[in-house]
């Protein structure tokens, strides 16, 4: 237990998700007769994927720091690996973008063994850094292996296995016991850290606090953008191209800015300020990652039903395009208020009233108001029967959540100057993270 509690909070969360990955894809599989038609678990998990790549890959490049000789050099392997799995997964929605990329079984086979490899190497890390128990290393390295073999060879070792749902949940269960003996392993070398960094906890809530401005920079050229397409309208102008641009543009900044969002709360986390309590933060970082997630699911989709309507992927993208477009900014939203909660938790015990105060409120206001946003978002702007009312009923949503986006940003940059001060009493007589 002492070994698992070493592991650092974003790599606990990644496996944690992780485990919980697989028991839902066996239960739907199993239980689902048509799992192709399921977007929104699709989604779901495909948020939660993104999610535990860039908390694994965070958790590790934190232990790696912690450690020294074969056991940091393994550590080191073993983010490569994370690092690897990640490119495949954005590499992978990428080629979603062509048209016809089921002519293209090259693709398809290029997609199994990039993740082939990137899980291999990620397994290989952790076997040499966890080389001083030996036993331990060589079975996770050997079942490991056993378990995910290169796909030319999968077809041939597990030709016994019965098709359909009993062969899938069976699989599945082979992954995670992979998993638990990756956990296992991991537990061996993690080492705790108990040095404090004030300075990357401020980077970080700036990193926060800049990820925000940047999704109300977007906001504004969306507002900008869909005002020039309402005016186009009445000249007889290319409006739908500008709201197109602007529908796309706006997604891919918001990838862009969640990602960041995340990076900064997960950078806050690693500081170990004992103040910050650093489990709320990484819930933050990881429901800002699912929303970024989920909108990369859905961009390739979302580029099909704009430029590609007639074609049979765009056709079938419009439910995709419309699922969970109550549930992901409500979760981003919860992220953000998490991280409100912790700057008022970290004001109390630092004894920063007037901090303590502004946490409060401007908390408060941003959650009214983004709630007020997706109310017209998602209640009132369907119901537009005019480009004009479209874009009145846009601009509102549009500013309440401009509003919402400036409290939580200034709050964010108050925490930062707070924590380059030099607190009123020993970190150590504050507050106690459990561990």
């Amino acid at each position: 237990m002492k070994g698992l509690r070493a592991i650092p909070a974003p790599l606990q969360l990644a496996f944690l998700v992780s485990f919980a990955e697989i028991i839902a894809y066996a239960v739907f599989y199993a239980t689902v007769d048509q799992p192709w038609g399921a977007p929104r678990f699709e989604l779901t998990m495909r948020g939660l994927t993104l999610a535990t790549e860039v908390c694994a890959l965070a958790g590790m490049i934190e232990l790696s720091r912690r450690l020294t000789g074969i056991a940091a050099a393994g550590a080191t392997v073993a983010l490569v690996g994370y690092a690897l799995e990640l490119a495949a997964d954005v590499g992978w929605t990428f080629a979603m973008f062509n048209t016809k990329l089921w002519e293209h079984e090259w693709i398809f086979t290029a997609n199994q063994w990039a993740w082939w490899i990137g899980s291999t190497v990620l397994l290989v890390g952790i076997a040499i850094a966890a080389w001083e128990q030996i036993a331990v290393a060589i079975v996770t390295l050997v079942i490991g292996l056993l378990i995910y073999p290169p796909p030319i060879l999968g077809k041939l070792l597990y030709s016994w296995m019965p098709d359909g749902k009993t062969g899938i949940v069976m699989q599945y269960a082979m992954m995670a016991a992979r998993l638990a003996l990756m956990v296992l392993a991991v537990s061996t070398f993690a080492r705790r850290d108990h040095v404090t960094d004030r300075r990357l906890a401020a980077q970080g809530l700036r990193g926060c606090a800049s990820a925000l401005w940047m999704r109300i920079i977007a906001a504004c050229g969306v507002v900008l953008i869909t005002a020039m397409a309402a005016g186009g309208a009445r000249r007889g102008e290319g409006a739908v191209e500008f709201l197109k641009l602007a529908t796309m543009a706006g997604a891919a900044i918001n990838i862009a800015a969640l990602v960041w969002f995340a990076t900064g709360a997960l950078r806050a986390a690693a500081s170990r300020v004992a103040e910050l309590n650093r489990y709320m933060l990484v819930l933050a970082g990881g429901a800002s990652l699912w929303g970024a997630g989920v909108v990369l699911g859905q961009l390739p989709q979302l580029y099909h039903m704009l430029y590609k309507p007639d074609d049979v992927l765009g056709r079938g993208s419009h439910e995709t395009v419309e699922a969970l477009k109550l549930a992901m900014p409500l979760v981003v939203m919860l992220g953000v208020a998490i991280l409100a909660l912790v700057i008022g938790s970290f004001a109390a015990l630092r004894r920063a009233e007037e901090l303590r105060v502004q946490a409060q409120t401007r908390g408060i206001i941003f959650v009214a108001l983004l709630l007020f946003s997706l109310g017209i978002q998602v209640w009132v702007l369907p119901k537009s029967e005019s480009l004009g009312s479209f874009a009145f009923t846009s601009l509102l949503a549009a500013f309440a959540a401009l509003v919402g986006t400036i409290v939580i940003a200034k709050l964010c940059m108050l925490a930062a100057d707070e924590l380059e001060k030099e607190p009123g009493l020993p970190a150590a007589t504050l507050i106690s993270d459990g561990t």
